[in-house]
This record gives structure tokens, sequence and C-alpha cells, in this order.
């Protein structure tokens, strides 16, 4: 088979013989030192393809890697914690995994997070740090660190990752890879759907909103050519105008379930709720006017006020313009915005400085998510081939 396979699009490589092998081979050959990839299988099976006179699948035969805190059938879901090694693996797929598996796609493995998910850096207790395949020395991002990761290295068609605050969009932009933030509603988590940790049901919706599943490729022209095949699949069950859903009733349902401890602090934090949804609100408002009054299709920020860095694990503030910054604001700063007011983000590799990637978000309409990968796929197109300086390639 060809052995520069993982270089061709997509498009190119559905039904492509040997295709598992291919990918597998590489995380041996190459994740040693990356670290990305936490646990795959040598007994992955190869899926018969369809003859020639059946239509293979949208994503007939791609192997995808998934971020270690959802399950996938027959692999171990650990997210970084020592209370979870040892657990049995997982009995079935995640909601998610599900889908992609249902257009033929193959899962091979699962990729390091930090604990939990609680971090924009990738490192744990249970697997050690994951390295950026730029720079070793560098973060991957987090905290789909690891599927950021090995996305850049060539081990995997795509990956799936998650975002709360900036946990899909920081290490594609660090790791110089793409990767989709969907609309509020359209790949949100609900009460079951095999993530840890799990979220109770009277929150879902408000973890639906905030809380996403995406998919990390290399290009836009793939992440689009896999939204593509997945949109269709959930857009009658997810796709709908969820304002209210995630902005009034995830508020009341949030805190019906305030009914233990303190009530001083219980109302107190119920005040606060409500607060912060007000905020949210007020948030949702000034972006959809933007876009009203303005007519742009998009906007394009930073994703972080610093270019990768080297590992942090202490958390230390950085210098951005001369002057200390906090870790947090300086990394997550740019991303949490679109976090709250539920924007489709594309985040997409601009170039390199210093050998370091550098990475925008495009921001689009809310439930224009089709519409914003058409406009970044021509963004791309004009911007050209990106220098990549992953040594693995």
């Amino acid at each position: 088979m060809a052995t520069m396979v993982h270089k061709r699009p997509l498009a190119e490589q559905i039904a492509f013989p040997g295709l598992v092998e291919h990918y597998m081979s590489r995380i041996w050959q190459f994740d040693g030192e990356i670290n990305a990839v936490v646990e795959s299988s040598a007994c992955v099976p190869e899926v018969p393809f369809p003859d020639n006179q059946t239509s293979p699948r949208s994503l007939e035969g791609l192997p995808f890697l998934v971020k270690d805190n959802v399950d996938v059938e027959g692999f171990h879901t650990v997210c970084g914690g020592l209370e979870f090694v040892g657990n049995p693996p997982a009995d079935k797929d995640s909601k998610h995994v599900a889908i992609l598996r249902q257009l033929g796609a193959i899962p091979i493995g699962k990729t390091n997070i930090p604990y939990l998910g609680q971090d924009v850096q990738t490192f744990n207790e249970v697997y050690g740090r994951t390295c950026n395949p730029h720079n070793l020395e560098l973060s991957a991002g987090g905290s789909s660190g690891g599927s950021a990761a090995a996305v850049a290295a060539g081990m995997a068609a795509f990956a799936t990752g998650s975002d709360w605050a900036g946990s899909l969009r920081i290490p594609a932009a660090f790791c110089g890879v793409s990767s989709l933030r969907a609309s509020r509603g359209r790949m949100g988590y609900e009460e079951d759907d095999g993530i840890i940790p799990p979220f109770p049901g009277h929150v879902k919706s408000l973890t639906g909103g905030v809380l996403v599943t995406g998919i990390l490729a290399k290009t836009v022209t793939d992440l689009k050519f896999v939204m593509d095949a997945v949109f269709p699949l959930i857009q009658g069950e997810e796709l709908q105008d969820k304002r209210l859903t995630s902005s009034t009733d995830s508020n009341t349902a949030f805190t019906e379930g305030l009914n233990f401890g303190d009530k001083k602090m219980t109302s107190k934090l119920k005040q606060t709720f409500d607060e912060a949804t007000n905020t949210q609100r007020e948030e949702e408002d000034i972006v959809d006017a933007f876009f009203s009054e303005t007519r742009f299709a998009a906007l394009i920020t930073p994703v972080c006020a610093i270019l990768p860095h080297e590992h942090n694990f202490d958390h230390r503030p950085y210098l951005v313009n001369g002057k200390e910054v906090p870790y947090w604001r300086a990394l997550t700063g740019y991303v949490t915005p679109f976090s709250v007011t539920g924007n489709p983000v594309v985040t997409m590799p601009l170039g390199v400085i210093d050998g370091k990637p550098l990475g925008i978000q495009v921001v689009g309409r809310r439930q224009q998510d089709e519409e914003l990968l058409k406009i970044c796929t021509l963004l791309e197109h004009q911007l050209g081939p990106i220098p990549n300086l992953v040594q693995h390639t």
C-alpha cells in the first residue's frame, strides 16, 4: 500500500485497503515520544469493504481516535484518573462514537487528556504528559491535547475531542490542525451519553449547551468532509433553536437540584447562577447584533494570547506584551466567550511563528455550522499550504 496515504485528503482514503494497519503502524512507530495515544488495539479488524455493487458509507474504513473521556466499546475509559484504572472496558459506544461507526469509521484507540479534562494542557498521573509533535518541549494544549497531537503526527484519519472552555480550540491551534466546536444544540452531551464524569439529568440541558463533542482533522477540508457526513445523522435529533432550553430551562432545571446543604449557601448559589444565565443572554445578544448589523459572515479572533508554550504544570503566569498575565486568562480569554454564546467556531492554522504553530478562531452565526465550514474551506484555499514542522510526516 502507499506509505504516504495519511497525507491524502480523507475523501481519497475512503475504503483504502490496509488503512487500519497503516495508521496503527504510525502509532507504534512515532507515539513513544509524543505520548498522544493511551490505548490502542492490535486486534482492530479491517472491516470488509463493500463490493463493486455497493457504495461505501460516507466514512468507510477511516481509522479514528477517541478522546479518553468517552466510552468506546472494548476500550477502557480512564480520563487520566487513578481511580478509574482497573475498571472493565466499556460495553457500548458513546452516542457520537456510535454515529461515526455507523458511517463506517473505525475506532482504533484512545487519546490522552488531563485529569477529568480539567486543564488546557495534557498531563496526568496515569499516562504522563503529551508533547507537541512540532516540538516535544512544547505543550500540545488541552484538554483534547492527545487527539490534536495524534492528528498532527498522522496517527489517525481524524480524532474526537470535546470543548467546554477551549478544549478543542487550544490544542488544535497549538498542534497546527483544525477543529469544529459546533453550535449549541448540535453535538452536546446529555445524561448517560458515555462520558466521564457523567452529568446528572437535571443539568443535561446546561451541559448540552456548553460542553460539546467535536472533531479534529488535519485540514478544514478534511474537517468539513467528516462533518458533512455526521450532521445529517444528528440533525433530526438535535438541530433546533436551543436558546430557550439552554438558557431559561437549564436555569430552572439546575436550581431545582439544589435541595441540599446550607440554605444560605444554596440561595447564594442560585442567585449567582441566575446572574450568570442573564450574562449569557446578554452576550448572545451582543454577538447576534454584531452579525446582524455588520452583515459579516464570520468573525476571526486569536485562539490564545500566546503561542504554544513550554510544559507548565505549575500554571505559572505568562508575559503578554511585556505584562504578566495569569495562566488561565492568557490561555482561555479569547475562547470562553463563544462557549457561552453557543456560536459555531472553526479553529484552523494560519501559519508558523518562530517554529510554533499559529491558529485562529473563525466564529460563525449560530446554527450556521455548514456555512461556516464552507467559508473556512475557502479561506484555507486562499491561504495555501501551511508549513508543517512535524518531524514524523
